[in-house]
């Protein structure tokens, strides 16, 4: 049972809202079902009045009308890493539902987040699918692209109906991307019919106009590692072509550097525990990370250290063995030099930058865990470039589009399975809300019962 909303406990309160702000959005995820923006905008105003109610405004703002505790503030919002921002620029809603998520525990799949994808590929074949891996797809297939005959002028309706994978086109009645909403819309649809997608596209491009030049001229004018925005135009009087910023709508998640330590002991040798941790140079979260964002070499913002205890299949498959992972949100203009470089033309200066990274964190988990130290033998670094390589995302983004109130109160109508183009749906967590694999399967449960009334009867049935 909830805890009573009357208690002046800030505590209290925090988990009650959190409970209840959970409860009100099934009537918000009910409204992404409908056939048109417009009518989901029509109906979202109701759906959207008892969250607004509940969880309107930042997580900050929230909090801030239960307590003036800062240090309470920041405990209470520590999972704000999850979803990739401070308190400040934080939906409430996000964070409730993180909170919510996690409060009887985290569990993991045995086996490791693998086992998820082998049992998905299990199911796609039984049921005739078919998966291709290492294939890219490139852009998205319309009726318009080809000509069917003296008829082709009342056809062309600009259906989706299929993807060009690897140089070759396959067809579908039905194209459903889980790519994300901003790599669905910015790069696989053609510019040819972006306009139908409506406003969502002007809102996508958080960052406009965004030139490649950053990590280069921290490194060799600032020997202190500082970094300024505003110092732009300073820079690029030097020769140097710096990031410009311009924000507006919804923009990128935040984008991370991963440490792989690996160590020739098992877990119990290292004294290490199926847990995560969390690491904050201190509770005034936004603080850290303004004064982190300035001068990457300035304490790190916020750090996640989880390790491989949590599988329970990890002994068996690997004795004597242990693995620990390292993240570090950090920004993508220290990267940026190098991001239209491909992976092998990079050059050293770019792996020395890593190599930095894979130090601190090391010195990170040294701390957390004294007995470790010395004990590493090996370890890689992932940094936002190689996000990008790797799952074709543009800005290294971790979690799809950045959960700010205006995605979830504003601009909800436009995060939907259906989109205004005939035989193209969306899934995930962007049409969902929160991030991780809880958020994924709501986000495919939304695209099914968007395509197949059918399928959402029967699972209002099987829940009653």
């Amino acid at each position: 049972m909830p805890p009573p909303p009357c208690s002046h406990r800030p505590a209290t309160r925090y988990f009650f809202y959190a409970w209840l702000t959970n409860l009100c959005l099934f009537p918000w995820a009910f409204c992404k079902l409908f056939p048109t923006t417009y009518w989901r905008e029509f109906f979202g105003k109701l759906c959207l009045a008892p969250i607004i109610i509940v969880a309107g405004g930042t997580t900050e703002t929230k909090l801030g009308q239960w307590t003036t505790n800062k240090k309470l503030i920041g405990v209470l919002s520590y999972m704000h890493g999850g979803h990739g921002l401070t308190p400040s620029r934080a939906s409430f809603v996000a964070q409730a539902v993180a909170t919510h998520h996690m409060k009887g525990g985290a569990w993991y799949p045995i086996g490791g987040p693998v086992s998820i994808v082998m049992a998905a590929c299990e199911v796609i074949r039984k049921n005739g699918g078919l998966v291709l891996t290492n294939s890219e797809v490139t852009r998205l297939l319309f009726d318009d692209e080809h000509d069917v005959g003296k008829h082709a002028i009342k056809i062309r309706s600009g259906k989706c109906w299929g993807v060009v994978v690897n140089g070759h086109e396959m067809y579908a009645p039905r194209v459903i991307s889980d790519v994300g909403i901003r790599n669905t819309f910015l790069k696989l649809v053609p510019e040819r019919h972006r306009h139908r997608l409506g406003p969502i596209v002007k809102r996508l491009k958080h960052f406009d106009g965004i030139a490649i030049g950053t990590e280069s001229y921290v490194l060799e004018k600032s020997k202190d590692g500082s970094f300024d925005v505003s110092d732009a135009k300073e820079a690029k009087e030097d020769g140097y072509n710096v990031v410009q910023l311009k924000k507006f709508g919804v923009g990128p998640s935040t984008c991370t550097v991963e440490l792989h330590a690996g160590f020739h002991e098992g877990m119990e040798e290292l004294g290490l525990g199926a847990e995560n941790r969390w690491v904050f140079p201190s509770w005034d979260h936004d603080e850290n990370h303004k004064r982190f964002k300035k001068k990457f070499t300035n304490d790190i913002s916020s750090c996640f250290i989880t390790c491989c205890k949590k599988d329970e299949s990890w002994d068996k498959r690997w004795p004597g063995r242990s693995a620990v992972k390292v993240v570090c949100a950090v920004e993508y203009e220290w990267f940026a030099d190098y991001q239209n470089l491909k992976a092998e033309d990079r050059p050293f200066e770019y792996q020395k930058f890593k190599d930095m990274w894979g130090e601190r964190l090391v010195k990170v988990l040294e701390g957390q865990y004294p007995q470790l130290k010395g004990k590493v033998k090996t370890w890689s670094v992932h940094s936002p470039l190689d996000r990008n390589d790797r799952f074709g995302v543009a800005r290294g983004e971790v979690g799809g589009v950045e959960h700010t109130v205006e995605r979830y109160l504003k601009y909800h109508a436009e995060f939907s399975p259906r989109t205004d183009i005939d035989g193209l749906w969306l899934t995930g967590k962007d049409v969902s809300c929160g991030v991780g694999v809880a958020a994924s399967v709501w986000g495919g449960m939304l695209c099914v019962f968007s395509i197949s009334k059918q399928r959402m009867m029967e699972f209002a049935l099987a829940c009653f």
